[in-house]
């Protein structure tokens, strides 16, 4: 399941028309097809359908699905929003094969005179605008979207919101609030972003009519699902032993924050670590070995945090190393930090380890093992000396830029958490409910992390694995036993092994 912005869609359906050698006719009639078909899975025909129709495929696409339903016995008037010179090519075929059907057409309607008749009508098929807007709709769409909202009617999108922006977010939305977006052939970039998501409502992709190697050549974004979790599974081997899952370094903790490392070890182990060592001070090693039991522990020096002790740590035995949560923004915890960085092994960085990072940015390059950070959106701003404001417009490119010009991986972390790759992967995750915007949530992510890659050998898949496996245990844990309210990161330790059991 792929995710575009305007400029690859555009590109995806050239190679589709010029080198397969579907027409567009086609495409845009499967279109029609494909959301008529949905619609009458969900509404009864006797439901009055207006379709709003603007100019451009998505205008065509409206004029499909108009003949459709109304071919289906639905009662259906399309009104035309644009003047008749901008129906043009394929969508000036359809609106033909419309009328001579018999379909009811009104077109030059003033606005009080629409505003009446989307207040009577039950559905309203939103085919105005599509990917190609730029900026805010012009006044009289603007008008013609808050007359859509005010109405009561169930509004169903076709491909995008009309006034949504595909790409990158800049400056206020005008758009209409969709109850169902059908996304057309791919996933549109807006679908996961904070300003504009909302406008999607459910969001359903209808995938056909191009090939997948067409994909690969356009665009390496991609939606992680169930199926891809499954496939990409640690499989354990009847003669495996502890040693065959991977030895686990977790670095971190403090007088003031014991519970942040303590989540992270226990995480690492129900997500599948082999062995697993805790490096910390002495005072807190108690309170994690009370949680954690199974994890060995080796005592860094230190009164109420780190200050020193790595002649202690044997990195060259450790698969995978986690380092920050609970460490604290000490100088001489940053300076432990940095001895640390200094280490060849595959390193995992969160939390106060993010910001002893930024003092180190420009030799992240030199490293010859993976980096793995793990950022919310502030600390993304901190490493990107941008505001949270400027990541939350266009966290895909920030995600992107940053892991490609340092060559690390990057899980951005959010509502949708973005998951890049030094050499241009990209993946989103869907799965998670705001039970897990609570302190500590992300401690637990760190640990699952740790644990996923010390299985697998393809570090990008086993990102994509803890990261949907973390949300996931949220879900299931809200279905079943828990309300948003009251979740707790130690409660999402709990919820792993009903997501293994449901994979």
């Amino acid at each position: 399941m792929h995710i575009v912005t305007a400029e690859e869609m555009y590109e995806l359906e050239h190679i589709t028309f010029s080198e397969i050698g579907i027409p567009s006719s086609v495409l845009m009639y499967t279109a029609g097809n494909e959301i008529a078909k949905q619609v009458m899975k969900r509404e009864d025909p006797c439901n009055h359908v207006t379709v709003m129709i603007g100019s451009g495929n998505n205008g065509g696409d409206g004029f499909v699905v108009a003949h459709l339903l109304k071919e289906a016995g639905f009662e259906v008037i399309a009104i035309q929003a644009v003047a008749n010179e901008k129906v043009t090519g394929d969508a000036a075929i359809y609106k033909k094969v419309y009328l001579a059907s018999g379909g009811l057409l009104k077109q030059h309607l003033k606005v009080a005179e629409i505003a009446q008749h989307l207040h009577q009508t039950d559905i309203v098929i939103d085919a105005l605008l599509g990917i190609g807007i730029k900026g805010t709709p012009k006044e009289e769409m603007c008008t013609l979207i808050e007359i859509i909202n005010q109405s009561r009617a169930t509004v169903y999108a076709i491909d995008i919101p009309s006034g949504v922006p595909i790409d990158r977010v800049a400056g206020e939305v005008i758009a209409v609030q969709a109850d169902v977006t059908y996304c057309l052939i791919a996933y549109k970039m807006s679908a996961f972003l904070k300003d504009t998501a909302p406008f999607y409502g459910e969001t359903i992709l209808l995938a056909f009519g191009i090939p997948a190697n067409v994909f690969e050549r356009v665009s390496s974004r991609q939606l992680i699902t169930q199926e891809t979790v499954t496939k990409h599974l640690p499989k354990r081997d009847p003669f495996s032993h502890k040693g065959s899952h991977g030895r686990g370094l977790v670095i971190g903790g403090s007088a003031e924050m014991p519970g942040s490392i303590t989540m992270t070890a226990r995480a690492a182990l129900r997500t599948g670590a082999g062995l697993l060592q805790v490096a910390t001070i002495k005072r807190v090693i108690p309170t994690i070995a009370a949680a954690c039991q199974e994890a060995m522990y080796i005592e860094l020096t230190g009164e109420t945090s780190i200050t020193g002790g790595i002649e202690k740590l044997n990195f060259a035995t450790a698969d995978a190393v986690a380092i920050g949560p609970g460490m604290t923004k000490e100088k001489a915890a940053e300076e432990f930090f940095r001895a640390c960085f200094d280490q060849e092994c595959t390193l995992i960085i969160d939390a106060d380890g993010l910001t002893h990072l930024k003092n180190e940015l420009n030799r992240l390059k030199d490293k010859t093992s993976p980096v793995i950070i793990t950022p919310h959106p502030k600390e993304m701003a901190w490493l990107c000396d941008c505001s949270v404001n400027e990541i939350l417009a266009d966290p895909f490119q920030y995600a992107a830029r940053f892991a490609k010009h340092y060559q690390v991986y990057v899980i951005l972390k959010g509502t949708y958490t973005i998951i890049a790759s030094p050499d241009g992967q990209t993946a989103v995750n869907t799965t998670g409910n705001p039970g897990l915007a609570k302190g500590g949530s992300g401690d637990v992510l760190t640990g699952m992390v740790l644990g996923m890659v010390l299985q697998m050998t393809d570090i990008f898949a086993a990102l994509c694995n803890a990261v949907y496996m973390h949300g996931r245990a949220a879900d299931i844990l809200v279905e079943r036993t828990h309300a948003e309210q009251d979740l707790l990161a130690t409660d999402v330790l709990t919820g792993i092994s009903d997501v293994y059991r449901s994979l």
